[in-house]
């Protein structure tokens, strides 16, 4: 950027020592909290969060930027990977702009500016985002169309200023993906309507386990990855994830979550062959992530552990639910289809080819 314009473009790599680069690390984690105004605050991850997914072993390359202003203030941020498994894209996350400076677009456009060439300077001939890394951590930009921006703000779904996803469209992305969560009245019909699945289920000799709370890093991680790696695999943008790194992201959930909804479906013979990931929040049951391996799908294991997180939602005071992140045209938006829409929140990923 140029020296007039009071701005200071800065790349983590070329950085001349250990200290440039902790005092780099250190203003990256911190950005979000000092860039973001309420009600946009909302889910923020703490700077320690950021750094340790900065410094995370990964099989593939990455950069980070900043950009710095008068009296050395951070106005934005970026960081941009090349993709091990799809060999061609890029992907940009990390995504933060100050949106109260008077240079805001100049910022934003120089940021992506950047991280784009630096992609395509590594093989990549598309880049995609926000998505930091690959889709298994933050991703997407929560679009507003004015319809129900004034619904509730949750922090287990993308929260970002609606400027956000104007200055990647100004910067020539489109969308890639579209994916929404729905907030649904009727959590006792919805009980009602998914109790026939549950009955089967039992019939079949299946029955229900809840997470270990006291010890779901070690017990109960590994089978969340097992499934999730199988069942995911054919996601839009799926990568896998080596099973440390998969542990250290749930490291927040383990210590703050709510596991009292979420369990596993077992089999006759013991065997755990699925997860339903819920939790209440608010009064809201919050149906997050489902998954059943291979050999059990087809049984209407889903929606029995649907019914069994419905009826213990009721009892813990829910009166709502909340069908979350949900890929437009997905089987899981059947649930949305059984009661009355609250509202609905509007998800984007982008794409942009590097010319």
């Amino acid at each position: 950027m140029s020296a007039t314009s009071g701005l200071k473009l800065e790349a983590c790599s070329l950085l001349p020592d250990e200290g440039a680069k902790a005092r780099f690390m250190q203003g990256f984690s911190a950005a979000p909290g000092e860039i973001r105004r309420d009600p946009y605050r909302v889910g923020l991850l703490p700077p320690e969060a950021w750094a340790a997914f900065m410094s995370m072993p990964m099989p593939f390359a990455r950069e980070f930027w900043l950009v710095r202003g008068e009296g050395e203030r951070i106005l934005g941020r970026i960081g941009a990977s090349v993709s091990p498994v799809h060999k061609t894209y890029g992907y940009l996350g990390f995504f933060e702009v100050a949106l109260d400076h008077r240079g805001a677009g100049a910022v934003a456009g120089e940021l992506l500016r950047a991280a784009a060439a630096w992609l395509k300077a590594r093989g990549a001939t598309d880049a995609f985002g926000p998505l930091t890394f690959n889709t298994w951590f933050p991703y997407r930009f929560r679009v507003f169309d004015g319809t129900h921006d004034a619904s509730p703000l949750f922090s287990w779904e993308p929260v970002n200023p609606p400027g956000y996803a104007k200055a990647w469209t100004d910067f020539g992305f489109s969308v890639a993906e579209t994916y929404h969560s729905q907030g649904l009245s009727g959590l006792r019909e919805f009980a009602d309507m998914t109790l026939g699945a549950y009955e089967a289920a039992l019939a079949k000799g299946y029955a229900f386990r809840p997470f270990n709370a006291e010890r779901v890093l070690e017990d109960e991680v590994p089978l969340l990855h097992k499934f999730s790696m199988e069942g995911f695999k054919k996601n839009f943008l799926f990568e896998p994830i080596p099973l440390e790194a998969f542990r250290r992201l749930y490291v927040p959930l383990a210590k703050k979550a709510n596991l009292t909804l979420a369990n596993f479906v077992v089999d006759p013979a013991g065997a755990e062959q699925g997860y339903f990931f819920c939790f209440p929040d608010r009064d809201y049951m919050i149906m997050k992530t489902v998954t059943v391996s291979a050999a059990a799908r087809g049984l209407g294991l889903s929606n029995a552990m649907a019914h069994l997180h419905a009826v213990n939602a009721l009892k813990q005071g829910c009166d709502k639910f909340v069908t979350a992140l949900v890929r437009s045209g997905a089987q899981s938006e059947s649930y949305g289809r059984k009661t009355e829409l609250l509202w609905k929140h509007e998800y984007v990923l982008y794409k942009r080819p590097l010319l």
